[in-house]
């Protein structure tokens, strides 16, 4: 159907000096049918014989070559003066007779700083370690990366597949300290079984020098909290990541202070604390 603000839309593009042709591809494409643009442009076209005809275009194909030639000049000019500026530099002097002039890019040295981005290397994925069952870290291809990694504190990330754990592990050099960081991806499905809260992006990030393992004197069924396996391995590694999911939450009683001034942060702290805390019985 053809509406007056139809025509009224065809007379102001041709007065912008736009040909119906374009203009009709704008028209179709938001929607109008090529009837009623067809109709439109006859109606647009009559009224217009009766007051001076149709809008003649303007032609700006001068202001283009100006703008054209102007640009070619100045790549010519920059090219130039980028491959032979001493010499012109030299000659102009010369001719001038004055004293040389000296390029401040060959006084003052430039301060480049470069932007390199951050690196990690990617050992792989793996099913998650148990130390109570060591053929899951034993020989492990994944876990044996990740520990070559640690000898050097080396920016790397492997995945330890889980239904309901944080599945993702991380070294990470933060200059003189070498951190391990635990988390659930940003796809992940897992949700909090109680407020459905997607976990996503929830971690909890430590100096590895505080890790520590739970050991269980069977003599006298007590336990203690002992250095892990520094000599390093895949089970080095199980031993972190079993810190970091839950031995340092019962080594420090649930307490988010004492865990943060260990070092640690991440919102899993807080996460684990509370869900802990909600199930805890009142006495």
């Amino acid at each position: 159907m053809v509406t007056p603000e139809l025509k009224e839309y065809i007379r102001g593009e041709l007065a912008k000096g736009r040909v119906r042709e374009d203009i009709e591809k704008s028209l179709l494409v938001n929607g109008w049918s090529p009837v009623d643009c067809s109709d439109a442009f006859k109606a647009v076209t009559v009224v217009q014989s009766f007051v001076g005809g149709p809008v003649k275009r303007r032609n700006f194909s001068w202001l283009w070559k100006t703008i054209l030639t102007l640009l070619i000049l100045g790549v010519i000019c920059f090219t130039v003066w980028y491959f032979f500026r001493a010499p012109i530099i030299d000659l102009w002097n010369s001719y001038m007779g004055t004293e040389k002039i000296v390029s401040t890019e060959e006084t003052i040295p430039q301060n480049i700083i470069v932007d390199v981005p951050y690196q990690s290397k990617d050992c792989g994925t793996t099913a998650k370690p148990d130390l109570k069952v060591p053929s899951t870290y034993e020989n492990n291809e994944v876990l044996n990366c990740l520990s070559n990694s640690l000898a050097t504190c080396d920016n790397s990330r492997g995945v330890f597949k889980h239904s309901h754990l944080p599945d993702i592990f991380e070294i990470i050099k933060d200059g003189e300290k070498c951190n391990f960081k635990i988390s659930y991806g940003p796809d992940t499905l897992v949700t909090d079984p109680d407020t459905k809260e997607k976990l996503s992006g929830k971690y909890i990030s430590c100096p590895v020098s505080v890790v520590s393992i739970f050991s269980q004197d069977t003599t006298s069924n007590t336990f203690s909290f002992v250095p892990p396996s520094l000599t390093g391995g895949a089970k080095y590694v199980a031993e972190i990541y079993s810190y970091g999911i839950g031995i340092v939450f019962t080594e420090n009683n649930f307490n988010q202070s004492k865990i943060e001034n260990k070092g640690c942060s991440g919102s899993y702290i807080k996460y684990v604390i509370d869900r802990y805390l909600s199930t805890k019985p009142t006495s």
